[in-house]
């Protein structure tokens, strides 16, 4: 049973996860000295993770264009965006959390 659940996991795409979640929690931690209020909250996280997503897009996007030396096929681009896809998922994994103290 385990082997079928870690066939299909990408360690590369667990790690992007990771990363967007701690990037998270580090403008969490940082607002707390000045609480925003919760709304304020769930913005600056939405929109952290979507301008760290894109800034990975892109860095990722012109890494592999010059490691490849053309330009990018339809399939590598999807690669970036699955794993950039990961990095917001872990970015905005707090949010629930944020949406429910957000309704008291």
């Amino acid at each position: 049973m385990w082997d079928s659940i870690t066939q299909n996991i990408n360690g590369h795409r667990v790690a992007k996860t990771i990363y967007g979640t701690i990037i998270i929690l580090v403008v969490i931690v940082s607002i707390e000295d000045h609480p925003p209020t919760i709304a304020g909250t769930v913005a600056t996280v939405i929109m952290t993770g979507l301008g760290v997503a894109v800034a990975e897009w892109y860095s990722d996007f012109i890494g592999k264009t010059i490691d490849e030396h053309h330009m990018l096929t339809t399939m590598e681009r999807r690669k970036i965006i699955k794993d950039v896809s990961a990095v917001m998922t872990g970015a905005w994994l707090p949010l629930p959390f944020l949406i429910v103290a957000w309704f008291g």
